[in-house]
């Protein structure tokens, strides 16, 4: 499960990162539905960042810096459940 979950984020992150606009904000759109339902993703986080860096749209930069910044600080995760443990 992890490879596939490696894979697919490299996947996304080319369109992220490498694609014309419209297909770079569909991606963007991606990205937010990801971190709502997995906000401890690390790899995410990672992605955000250096896709936020390659950013040349000034509107599309705003929107991943400011994703970027809402991530949980680097070494920290979200509580599990008790019923999943």
């Amino acid at each position: 499960m992890l490879r596939l979950e490696r894979d697919a984020l490299r996947n996304l992150g080319a369109y992220l990162e490498y694609a014309s606009l419209p297909d770079r904000r569909a991606a963007l759109a991606t990205v937010k539905r990801l971190r709502e339902t997995r906000p401890q993703w690390q790899q995410l986080d990672k992605l955000i960042r250096e896709a936020m860096l390659l950013e040349s749209d000034p509107g599309l930069k705003q929107e991943l810096s400011a994703l970027a910044a809402s991530a949980l600080p680097r070494g920290e995760h979200v509580a599990q459940p008790a019923v999943s443990k």
